[in-house]
């Protein structure tokens, strides 16, 4: 028989161990998230009553539209995790590429559902004038920025399908700190550093959301981009 030019990695049966062992970073993962979020309500309500009662709306109905193209982009995993397991570490960084570039497609067709319906959606809810312009102006905001959501998970598919999974976990703690750190400086101006809640729209999550897309994607980028460019297999496993 004549062995083919691909090597195969070993198959092996998994246990509920091995699977807890796994999941358990990502679990602590979704937490980072969840407490992140809870860090930005808090100091939103801190701020003022309608900057926190817009966000709650405006950001639910943003994630809404945001979370179905995250779940296309978080596909990326399983080909990532394909080739890792048929031991093709020259295919994982195109796998991890190509759900990059969905993400930006992804992220150009929420900015444009995001400004043709900000203002006409909220005005037609039927809150109170102050309410709803804070919530248009949120919803434009995130809907903006929601390729910098899309990129994220899509990195984050190059550790999770190699079960890098602890890396996850590592990046959802700096950026809770990044996160916490920067809206204390962009909300409230904390060391006399300029705020970003000045001018027409003196509103805390103009700060908040900058901030956030910032931690977001930053940390795993910071890891992931060098890997992605080699088809090295010795890169891949880094």
């Amino acid at each position: 028989l004549k062995m083919s030019n691909t090597e195969t990695a070993p198959v092996r049966t998994g246990r509920l161990g091995e699977v807890f062992k796994i999941a358990f970073p990502l679990i602590m993962s979704a937490g980072t998230f969840a407490f992140k979020l809870f860090c930005d309500r808090m100091m939103m309500a801190w701020y003022s009553e309608n900057s926190i009662a817009a966000a709650l709306s405006a950001g639910m109905t943003a994630y809404m539209l945001t979370s179905f193209f995250m779940g296309l982009a978080n596909y990326g995993n399983a080909f990532v995790a394909q080739y890792s397991g048929a031991a093709r570490h020259d295919r994982t960084g195109l796998a991890v590429w190509q759900s990059m570039l969905f993400s930006l497609a992804a992220g150009m067709i929420l900015a444009i559902v995001g400004t043709l319906t900000a203002h006409g959606f909220h005005d037609w809810i039927g809150h109170p004038k102050a309410l709803a312009d804070e919530e248009s102006a949120y919803y434009l905001l995130l809907c903006s920025g929601s390729v910098f959501a899309l990129l994220n998970s899509s990195i984050m598919c190059f550790w999770t399908g190699r079960n890098k999974t602890w890396t996850v976990v590592i990046v959802g703690f700096a950026s809770i700190f990044l996160n916490v750190a920067g809206n204390w400086v962009l909300i409230f101006g904390a060391g006399g550093t300029p705020y970003l809640n000045q001018g027409p729209w003196p509103l805390p999550w103009i700060g908040d959301t900058l901030n956030s897309i910032a931690a977001r994607v930053g940390a795993p980028a910071l890891g992931v981009i060098r890997p992605l460019y080699t088809s090295d297999a010795a890169h891949a496993q880094a």
